[in-house]
């Protein structure tokens, strides 16, 4: 699975809607660790840049189970 985006920057906004915690425990920092964290969030992603966009890869472990 991969992750597809037009530039570093729309990493951002998918990683906070995408995970239940990370969303509200980015909301407990100061503005300076926001900016900070958001920073190197996109620094990182500029790693995945191809022609056309970035794609990060993605492990995704499914697991269904029936309760009795």
């Amino acid at each position: 699975m991969k992750w597809t985006f037009s530039t570093p920057q729309d990493v951002m906004p998918r990683i906070v809607v995408s995970t239940a915690r990370f969303g509200s425990i980015l909301a407990m920092q100061t503005e300076e660790q926001r900016h900070n964290i958001e920073n190197a969030i996109i620094k990182g992603a500029k790693k995945y840049v191809m022609d056309g966009g970035l794609e990060i890869p993605a492990s995704v472990v499914l697991t269904v189970r029936h309760k009795p």
